[in-house]
């Protein structure tokens, strides 16, 4: 049975957030950390337990339907 424990910076960069982020899901109960030899670490369990645990990505969202996309960009540069 191994359990690898990963530092802060490494679950960070598995996870595509940056260490910001890690702490505040870790302060939220959301991600579970360890302390080993006075170092914060995450387990390879836990990272695959959150990851698994994420809501599907959903895209198209209905309050933007119908609008045209990058028209406040095109009216900047309108005005430039």
């Amino acid at each position: 049975m191994s359990k690898r424990a990963n530092s802060i910076k490494e679950t960070a960069a598995a996870l595509g957030i940056g260490v910001s982020s890690l702490y505040l899901l870790i302060s939220d109960g959301r991600l579970k950390a360890h302390r080993l030899l006075g170092r914060t670490v995450i387990f390879d369990e836990e990272i695959t337990r959150f990851i698994s645990e994420l809501p599907p990505a959903t895209f198209g969202n209905s309050k933007l339907k119908g609008k045209k996309r990058g028209k406040s960009r095109d009216a900047g540069q309108a005005a430039a």
